[in-house]
């Protein structure tokens, strides 16, 4: 009876630790495929452009200050 338990108790370990081993490989693996560095190179390429906002008079939305584009309201000022 004793050997049924103690061996119970050896397969929970052995899974346990399988199974810890496996997520710090998997976190391992994530953390390898993610890019290191974001202040240089490719990266600030693609960065979106920011622009100024002005709320709308009519409806108060928010439109870009510089080039605001009209709505599908009538009563729209741009």
């Amino acid at each position: 009876m004793l050997q049924k338990i103690a061996l119970t108790v050896v397969l929970v370990v052995v899974a346990w630790m399988g199974f810890t081993y496996l997520n710090r490989m998997l976190a391992a693996r994530h953390s390898r495929d993610l890019p290191r560095s974001r202040g240089k190179g490719a990266a600030n390429e693609a960065r979106a452009t920011v622009y100024d906002t002005q709320k709308c008079a009519v409806c108060g939305a928010y439109v870009a200050a510089g080039n605001p584009t009209r709505c599908e309201r009538a009563d729209c000022p741009y």
